[in-house]
Protein backbone atom coordinates (compact mmCIF):
# COMPACT_ATOMS: atom_id res chain seq x y z
CA UNK A 1 0.00 0.00 0.00
CA UNK A 2 1.69 3.52 -0.80
CA UNK A 3 0.43 6.64 -0.12
CA UNK A 4 1.33 10.14 0.42
CA UNK A 5 3.69 11.15 -2.92
CA UNK A 6 3.35 13.42 -6.03
CA UNK A 7 4.06 12.26 -9.36
CA UNK A 8 4.72 14.19 -12.21
CA UNK A 9 6.60 13.83 -15.48
CA UNK A 10 10.12 13.30 -13.99
CA UNK A 11 8.79 10.73 -11.84
CA UNK A 12 6.57 8.87 -14.11
CA UNK A 13 10.04 8.66 -16.70
CA UNK A 14 12.01 7.18 -13.86
CA UNK A 15 9.36 4.99 -12.59
CA UNK A 16 8.70 3.59 -16.34
CA UNK A 17 12.77 3.31 -17.15
CA UNK A 18 12.80 1.07 -13.96
CA UNK A 19 9.87 -1.07 -15.72
CA UNK A 20 11.32 -1.65 -18.65
CA UNK A 21 14.65 -3.02 -16.61
CA UNK A 22 12.82 -5.24 -14.45
CA UNK A 23 11.24 -6.55 -17.91
CA UNK A 24 14.91 -7.27 -19.06
CA UNK A 25 15.91 -9.36 -16.06
CA UNK A 26 12.39 -10.90 -15.89
CA UNK A 27 12.43 -14.53 -14.63
CA UNK A 28 10.57 -15.57 -18.04
CA UNK A 29 12.44 -13.60 -20.20
CA UNK A 30 16.22 -14.33 -19.26
CA UNK A 31 15.34 -18.11 -19.53
CA UNK A 32 13.72 -17.62 -22.60
CA UNK A 33 16.75 -18.88 -25.11
CA UNK A 34 15.73 -16.70 -27.80
CA UNK A 35 15.18 -13.82 -25.33
CA UNK A 36 11.98 -13.52 -26.94
CA UNK A 37 10.40 -10.29 -25.72
CA UNK A 38 6.89 -11.62 -27.32
CA UNK A 39 6.69 -13.81 -23.36
CA UNK A 40 6.77 -10.47 -21.70
CA UNK A 41 4.01 -7.83 -21.96
CA UNK A 42 4.68 -4.05 -20.31
CA UNK A 43 1.83 -1.68 -20.92
CA UNK A 44 0.48 1.56 -19.36
CA UNK A 45 -2.52 2.65 -18.39
CA UNK A 46 -3.86 6.39 -18.01
CA UNK A 47 -6.76 8.09 -17.26
CA UNK A 48 -7.94 11.70 -17.09
CA UNK A 49 -10.78 14.07 -17.93
CA UNK A 50 -13.19 11.17 -17.73
CA UNK A 51 -11.35 8.62 -20.76
CA UNK A 52 -8.67 5.62 -20.32
CA UNK A 53 -6.01 5.29 -22.46
CA UNK A 54 -3.66 1.87 -22.54
CA UNK A 55 -0.20 3.22 -24.20
CA UNK A 56 2.78 0.69 -24.64
CA UNK A 57 5.59 3.02 -24.69
CA UNK A 58 7.21 5.49 -22.39
CA UNK A 59 6.70 8.61 -25.34
CA UNK A 60 3.01 7.74 -25.54
CA UNK A 61 2.80 8.03 -21.98
CA UNK A 62 4.38 11.31 -21.14
CA UNK A 63 2.54 12.87 -24.31
CA UNK A 64 -0.56 11.91 -22.57
CA UNK A 65 0.16 12.87 -19.23
CA UNK A 66 1.53 16.32 -20.56
CA UNK A 67 -2.03 16.73 -21.63
CA UNK A 68 -3.76 15.82 -19.15
CA UNK A 69 -5.92 18.21 -16.90
CA UNK A 70 -6.39 15.98 -13.80
CA UNK A 71 -4.90 12.69 -13.70
CA UNK A 72 -7.24 10.49 -11.87
CA UNK A 73 -5.06 7.21 -12.17
CA UNK A 74 -2.16 5.64 -14.15
CA UNK A 75 -1.50 1.62 -13.59
CA UNK A 76 2.23 -0.03 -14.76
CA UNK A 77 1.62 -3.61 -15.87
CA UNK A 78 4.26 -6.07 -16.17
CA UNK A 79 3.18 -9.50 -16.70
CA UNK A 80 4.74 -12.54 -18.11
CA UNK A 81 2.80 -14.83 -20.96
CA UNK A 82 2.57 -17.35 -18.20
CA UNK A 83 1.18 -15.23 -16.06
CA UNK A 84 -1.98 -13.86 -18.64
CA UNK A 85 -1.97 -17.61 -19.21
CA UNK A 86 -2.79 -18.53 -15.31
CA UNK A 87 -4.66 -15.65 -14.32
CA UNK A 88 -1.65 -14.56 -12.46
CA UNK A 89 -1.29 -18.11 -10.21
CA UNK A 90 1.87 -18.91 -12.17
CA UNK A 91 4.42 -16.50 -13.61
CA UNK A 92 5.69 -13.16 -12.73
CA UNK A 93 4.11 -9.78 -12.96
CA UNK A 94 4.62 -6.10 -11.20
CA UNK A 95 1.30 -4.09 -10.79
CA UNK A 96 1.89 -0.27 -9.64
CA UNK A 97 -1.46 1.24 -9.15
CA UNK A 98 -1.42 5.25 -8.39
CA UNK A 99 -5.12 6.55 -7.88
CA UNK A 100 -5.50 10.27 -7.42
CA UNK A 101 -8.93 9.58 -5.17
CA UNK A 102 -8.91 10.30 -1.77
CA UNK A 103 -10.52 7.18 -0.36
CA UNK A 104 -8.60 4.73 -3.24
CA UNK A 105 -5.61 2.76 -2.36
CA UNK A 106 -2.49 3.20 -4.12
CA UNK A 107 -0.45 -0.20 -4.45
CA UNK A 108 2.40 -1.97 -4.95
CA UNK A 109 2.02 -5.62 -6.19
CA UNK A 110 5.15 -8.22 -7.22
CA UNK A 111 4.97 -11.66 -7.75
CA UNK A 112 7.19 -14.47 -9.43
CA UNK A 113 8.59 -17.83 -8.64
CA UNK A 114 12.16 -15.95 -8.47
CA UNK A 115 12.90 -14.37 -5.12
CA UNK A 116 15.76 -12.45 -6.03
CA UNK A 117 13.61 -10.98 -9.17
CA UNK A 118 10.81 -10.31 -6.44
CA UNK A 119 12.70 -8.79 -4.08
CA UNK A 120 14.69 -6.58 -6.72
CA UNK A 121 11.42 -5.45 -8.27
CA UNK A 122 10.19 -4.02 -4.99
CA UNK A 123 13.02 -2.27 -3.69
CA UNK A 124 13.51 -0.51 -7.16
CA UNK A 125 10.15 0.59 -7.24
CA UNK A 126 9.60 1.45 -3.73
CA UNK A 127 13.00 3.18 -3.77
CA UNK A 128 12.22 5.65 -6.90
CA UNK A 129 8.48 6.62 -4.98
CA UNK A 130 10.94 7.48 -2.27
CA UNK A 131 12.10 10.32 -3.53
CA UNK A 132 8.78 12.20 -4.69
CA UNK A 133 7.25 11.68 -1.12
CA UNK A 134 5.03 14.61 -0.44
CA UNK A 135 3.84 16.05 2.94
CA UNK A 136 0.77 15.32 3.33
CA UNK A 137 1.24 12.50 5.70
CA UNK A 138 1.63 15.72 8.63
CA UNK A 139 -1.92 16.26 7.64
CA UNK A 140 -3.60 12.85 6.71
CA UNK A 141 -2.97 10.73 9.94
CA UNK A 142 -4.95 9.33 12.56
CA UNK A 143 -3.85 12.25 15.32
CA UNK A 144 -4.81 15.21 13.06
CA UNK A 145 -7.95 12.93 12.94
CA UNK A 146 -8.26 12.85 16.38
CA UNK A 147 -7.28 16.41 16.86
CA UNK A 148 -9.72 17.90 14.54
CA UNK A 149 -12.57 15.75 16.45
CA UNK A 150 -11.80 17.11 19.62
CA UNK A 151 -11.65 20.49 18.78
CA UNK A 152 -14.60 20.56 17.25
CA UNK A 153 -16.50 18.47 20.50
CA UNK A 154 -14.89 21.73 22.80
CA UNK A 155 -15.85 24.30 20.10
CA UNK A 156 -19.37 22.53 20.33
CA UNK A 157 -19.58 22.64 23.79
CA UNK A 158 -18.30 26.31 24.66
CA UNK A 159 -21.24 27.32 21.77
CA UNK A 160 -23.31 25.39 23.88
CA UNK A 161 -22.56 27.18 26.96
CA UNK A 162 -22.87 30.58 25.09
CA UNK A 163 -25.79 29.92 23.58
CA UNK A 164 -27.68 28.75 26.57
CA UNK A 165 -26.36 31.76 28.69
CA UNK A 166 -28.10 34.13 25.97
CA UNK A 167 -31.24 31.93 25.50
CA UNK A 168 -31.58 30.79 29.40
CA UNK A 169 -32.91 34.55 30.93
CA UNK A 170 -35.28 34.55 28.12
CA UNK A 171 -37.07 31.61 29.03
CA UNK A 172 -39.28 30.95 32.46
CA UNK A 173 -39.45 27.27 32.81
CA UNK A 174 -37.73 25.19 35.18
CA UNK A 175 -33.95 24.06 34.48
CA UNK A 176 -33.98 27.08 31.53
CA UNK A 177 -30.23 26.71 31.42
CA UNK A 178 -29.56 23.15 30.89
CA UNK A 179 -32.51 22.71 28.66
CA UNK A 180 -31.19 25.48 25.95
CA UNK A 181 -27.69 24.03 26.55
CA UNK A 182 -29.05 20.79 25.32
CA UNK A 183 -31.14 22.49 22.44
CA UNK A 184 -27.88 24.35 21.12
CA UNK A 185 -25.59 20.97 21.76
CA UNK A 186 -28.49 19.57 20.03
CA UNK A 187 -28.61 21.60 17.28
Amino acid sequence: QLSNFTVKEDALSSLVDIFETRCLSMPEYVHNPAGNPQNTLLNFTIRFDQKGYRVFDKQRLLELFRQAGEVERIVFELISGDAIQTNRTLGSYIDLRLDNGENVICFLTVSSDDEDWVNGSFSAIREALQKYKNRNALIRNSWVQLLIQVFGLFAGFLVSLWGASQIAPHLSIENAFLISFLLVLLL
